[in-house]
């Protein structure tokens, strides 16, 4: 898997995580939330985010459909040192469509 950060290049508003199994699927997964054309993104190497405090939420045993069943499993996280100092020389580039 190959995981993108991606951006909105107009505000530079977080559109999310991508993971995908190629870099073409990245366009498909990104016009789910909203126009690929006009996103950024960055291929991020090892790293990832964790929540640092208790009481963060579980993750379902089984699946669950529709946005409004997933809790808000990433709200205060961090990222890691490797992607915080990777953001910090990185350079965005254009989603292909």
């Amino acid at each position: 898997m190959i995981v993108y950060l991606v951006r909105r290049g107009c505000d530079r508003e977080i559109v999310g995580l991508f993971a995908v199994q190629r870099a073409d699927d990245l366009t498909l997964a990104i016009d789910e939330w909203c126009d690929p054309s006009g996103c950024e993104c960055l291929k991020l190497g090892p790293g990832g985010l964790y929540r640092p405090e208790a009481n963060a939420p579980s993750a379902p045993r089984h699946a669950q459909t529709g946005s409004e069943n997933l809790p808000g499993w990433f709200g205060g996280s961090i990222i890691s040192e490797s992607w915080a100092e990777f953001l910090e020389v990185a350079s965005w580039s254009g989603v292909v469509s």
